[in-house]
């Protein structure tokens, strides 16, 4: 009983490790596609985030004062997010 065990672990650590190698592979060849995708996906994201933010935010003030603003709170958010990963 205990083999059968053994060998169904082996069994299942090369499948592991050839889903791994094959999913690797795939990685290295589409890299260039996923990173495009994450990045018109983020560019996007950001669109529409910025589009809301003139309509709701700041609608009052003049275009250019809205992006200032926006401006200033979105580095905020940087560096208040690289101080707490430097943290972690």
């Amino acid at each position: 009983m205990f083999r059968e065990f053994g060998s169904f672990i082996r069994r299942l650590k090369k499948r592991e490790d050839s889903f791994l190698n094959k999913f690797v592979e795939l990685r290295k060849m589409h890299q260039m596609w996923v990173m495009f995708i994450a990045f018109m996906s983020t560019v996007l994201v950001w669109r529409g985030v910025h589009n809301l933010l003139d309509i709701y935010w700041f609608s009052r003030y003049s275009p250019a004062v809205s992006n200032i603003y926006a401006i200033i709170v979105g580095l905020l958010i940087l560096v208040s997010t690289h101080y707490a990963v430097r943290k972690i």
